[in-house]
């Protein structure tokens, strides 16, 4: 099959796996110069492998692109370039539009509710930490040791609650966290985060969430410097459960 696309350039999302996978090929094939966009990293690099060894004469560049991570959004902001998030299963549903600019000024609800799942949650706990200093120093130089990233974090007096996305990185860690403190480990958890922007001016906004999610068990709150969202963590099996109710809660009446 000949279509005249030689030397042309095509950028194939959800080239993981698949039918973007496949169209990768196919494009190849016709001589096509590809960026390939998918969420796992190493699937999409070993996909460019493969295509160079077949196809010598095309470039071929992995994107990584995963729109839960901030980096992926913030160079289309920044240009003013706005991206949609659509669902194939929901064609006609308007989604969710990420631009640099709030349209229609700051309104105190929330704009959007994500979550994450394959979360692990590490409770550190040292009673001789009240009126301490340098323990939470010590307590992050573990995870600077171990290159593990930490992505939400709730303390107390004597305790320290955090969150990391990398489960092969939790025995290490909670190892050696374990000569500072009592360590306990919550594996299967999901963060759910609800977003927009002014929530530190909005009186009510919690007391709308946690009665909406009465019936869900938190087992951890964190609400960061921003004021543009605050996330939680429950079971990874009440994840979607908690998204839909608190969709309902505050778009369902929009429409």
């Amino acid at each position: 099959m000949n279509l005249e696309l030689s030397q042309r350039k095509a950028i194939i999302s959800g080239a993981n796996r698949g039918i973007g996978r496949s169209i990768a090929f196919a494009y190849a094939a016709e001589g096509v110069h590809l960026a390939l966009l998918g969420r796992n990293k190493a699937a999409c690099a070993e996909l460019a492998d493969e295509i160079a060894k077949k196809h010598p004469h095309v470039t071929c560049a992995p994107v990584y692109v995963d729109f839960e991570e901030p980096q992926t959004i913030k160079p289309a902001v920044e240009r003013g370039i706005p991206v949609r998030i659509l669902n194939s299963l929901r064609p006609e549903a308007p989604g969710t539009l990420i631009a640099g600019r709030l349209e229609g000024g700051e309104r105190h609800e929330p704009r959007a509710i994500a979550f994450k799942k394959g979360i692990a949650v590490i409770l550190i706990a040292q009673p001789r930490m009240l009126m301490a200093y340098g323990f939470v120093a010590r307590v992050f130089e573990v995870f600077d040791r171990h290159r593990t990233p930490v992505d939400l974090i709730a303390t107390s007096e004597v305790s320290i609650s955090l969150t990391v996305d990398d489960p092969d990185a939790v025995p290490a860690v909670e190892d050696e966290l374990g000569r500072l403190g009592e360590v306990e480990v919550l594996r299967q958890m999901a963060i759910v985060s609800v977003i927009g922007r002014g929530f530190s001016r909005h009186p009510g906004l919690a007391a709308r969430v946690f009665q909406t999610l009465r019936e869900v068990n938190v087992v951890m709150i964190s609400f960061g410097a921003s004021d543009v969202n605050f996330s939680f963590v429950v079971a990874e099996g009440d994840a979607e459960r908690a998204v839909r109710l608190l969709h309902h809660e505050f778009f369902e009446d929009r429409r």
